[in-house]
């Protein structure tokens, strides 16, 4: 099993690492999993409205993603904690980086393509 927690442990960091995972994966689940494709089904909600909303949406959920991971990178490094829970930290942000640095222009590029009327 991982080591999560160390001697060193300060009460801020230890939680950190237990509820911000917690936090992150609900926040992927809601928004990703279910309002998601969800909007499309709601009365009155076009492709146009549809994509719009889901680039506000998930602009701000990208933000809220970053802040979580860096609290949490710090709260990994920070603390004597297992190799293991600190590569499973670091590759989900890696994870996320590439989401919001080569996925997300893609996904604007092809939404901007949409909302233009190309098929």
């Amino acid at each position: 099993m991982a080591k999560v927690f160390s001697s060193q442990d300060t009460r801020l960091s230890a939680g950190a690492r237990i509820v911000l995972p917690a936090i992150w994966l609900g926040l992927i689940i809601g928004i990703s999993l279910i309002e998601a494709p969800l909007k499309f089904t709601a009365p009155g909600i076009t492709i146009p409205l549809g994509l719009g909303i889901g680039r506000l949406v998930f602009t701000a959920m990208n933000w809220v993603e970053i802040v979580i991971a860096v609290i949490l990178l710090w709260s990994v490094f920070k603390s004597a904690v297992g190799a293991g829970y600190r590569l499973l930290t670091s590759a989900v942000t890696v994870v996320l980086i590439a989401k919001v640095a080569v996925i997300r222009p893609l996904l604007n590029k092809r939404t901007d393509a949409v909302l233009a009327g190309v098929d």
